[in-house]
């Protein structure tokens, strides 16, 4: 891979978003807010650009917005209210996994492979700190709501261009010695899954999953605005014909009414329990019926054949090699630097081939806290980073969609709403709230009182006497 920077309109694009991340520092929530206005739009704008060195430049403006905004939160101090897990253990990825630029075939490689696979997670440290305020937050979610509705409106009214589609951004037709994308379509049908604005079908699904979470952990909305709001999405999902997608809003469903169950019939640890069984019954039966279904000839999907097979066939790879074989060497994004890439079905695999098995435990380490600090927060807000990640688990086991900028950096954002929202000191009651119940009790004697005195009283002739 070159990068073109003799290319007029990227020294253009490149001067551009120099010159606007300059502007973006002095405001962080600003280039917050047009960093997520950029994320849902970076696969239609490159496939309407056809590639190139204008669609590089614009994908990596939301790039340089985040190493804006990190170095402006670094330096203003805002970074020491993240808790110190989370610090520590970013940090420990983002450097133990930089060392397996040593065994990558180039440094640019190295790089582009460091930047698609950790970099983002640089969001868990810097975005926080600017939600602590419940109006920037507030305002946020509204923001991603809303752009997810205009992402929804694009997807269903792509696929309902059909073909005709593919031949606009022109994903075809395909050379005489081009691979045709049998990922557009699912097996056995003639009409292409909806993908757009989003750069695959899988990538738009997942994305969309983290954002119905997000639409269903904001409490100051009403449960009809709530469902209302995520009608377009779903149908988006439902369009995309995503099995990870529908799966993983499934089980996003199930933890948001596990939580409600959980807050008004029980105690206990049954929710944690719960969710976690259900968690390894729904992966474990997914593979069980994907290797039933490869064992018979002829019968066998595709696309179910081809996840059981991969993941059978690179767990021993991951084994084999516990330090990795180098960034940038693992996934579809290797196909940009090399002719034979190690292709596998799932995010946690591409981690481990490509750093080691010390860095995927580093990252599954953080996947565990983020979840226990939503949960022990007890709000509705803060919960919005174990619903997320339940959104986007199915995806991460069994597919690279994490490799997109437009699926990793939604989950992180989303994610550090419920973080900031869990990072929010208790609030202190106020005089009212601490007067209202010896007012309450000081009301009830009162009414006992007077209900008593004007009880009849017994002499001591045994004579009914009546109050004075």
């Amino acid at each position: 891979m070159t990068v073109p920077t003799g290319d007029p309109l990227f020294i253009f694009f490149a001067l551009a978003g120099l010159v606007f991340g300059i502007a973006m520092f002095a405001f962080p929530v600003t280039n917050l807010f047009v960093m997520v206005g950029l994320i849902p739009f970076n696969g239609i704008v490159s496939q309407l650009l056809g590639g190139g060195s204008t669609a590089l430049a614009f994908g990596a403006l939301k790039d340089l917005l985040l190493a804006v905004l990190f170095l402006r939160v670094l330096m203003t101090g805002r970074t020491r209210s993240v808790p110190l897990p989370i610090k520590v253990l970013v940090a420990a990825v983002l450097l133990v996994s930089a060392t397996a630029a040593i065994d990558s075939t180039g440094s640019l490689q190295a790089v582009y492979g460091w930047r698609n696979d950790y970099y983002p997670l640089l969001l868990l440290v810097c975005v926080p700190p600017l939600l602590v305020d419940d109006v920037v937050r507030k305002r946020l979610l509204v923001w991603i709501a809303a752009l997810a509705q205009v992402a929804a409106v694009i997807a269903v009214y792509t696929w309902s261009r059909g073909i005709a589609w593919l031949y606009d951004i022109g994903i075809l037709p395909v050379g005489p010695e081009d691979r045709f994308p049998f990922e557009r379509f699912n097996a056995g049908s003639i009409t292409p899954r909806a993908f757009s604005p989003y750069q695959a079908a899988n990538e738009g699904a997942v994305a969309t999953n983290v954002i119905i979470a997000a639409i269903w952990c904001n409490s100051t909305w009403s449960v009809r605005t709530r469902a209302l709001l995520t009608v377009l999405p779903v149908t988006m999902i439902g369009l995309t014909q995503s099995r990870s997608g529908l799966v993983g809003l499934f089980l996003l469903a199930a933890v948001i009414s596990a939580r409600y169950f959980h807050r008004r019939i029980a105690r206990g640890l049954w929710f944690e329990v719960g969710i976690v069984t259900l968690l390894f019954a729904t992966f474990g039966g997914l593979y069980y019926i994907a290797r039933q279904r490869a064992t018979i000839a002829g019968a066998a999907d595709p696309s179910f054949v081809g996840h059981a097979d991969s993941l059978a066939a690179s767990l021993p790879k991951l084994l084999a090699n516990p330090i990795g074989g180098g960034l940038g060497e693992v996934g579809p994004r290797a196909v940009r630097f090399t002719q034979s890439p190690v292709l596998v079905e799932s995010y946690w695999l591409v981690i481990g081939l490509e750093s080691g098995l010390i860095v995927l435990a580093m990252y599954l380490a953080i996947l565990v806290f983020l979840t226990l600090t939503g949960l022990k927060a007890g709000t509705l807000v803060a919960f919005t980073a174990p619903a997320a990640l339940a959104g986007s688990l199915v995806s991460q086991m069994v597919l690279p969609t994490m490799q997109e900028g437009a699926v990793c950096y939604t989950l992180w954002i989303v994610v550090s709403c419920g973080i900031a929202a869990a990072m929010r000191p208790p609030p202190r009651p106020t005089l009212a709230a601490m007067e209202r119940p010896v007012l309450q009790t000081l009301s009830r004697d009162s009414r006992m009182s007077r209900k008593v005195s004007h009880l009849p009283t017994v002499s001591k002739r045994g004579r009914h006497a009546t109050p004075d």
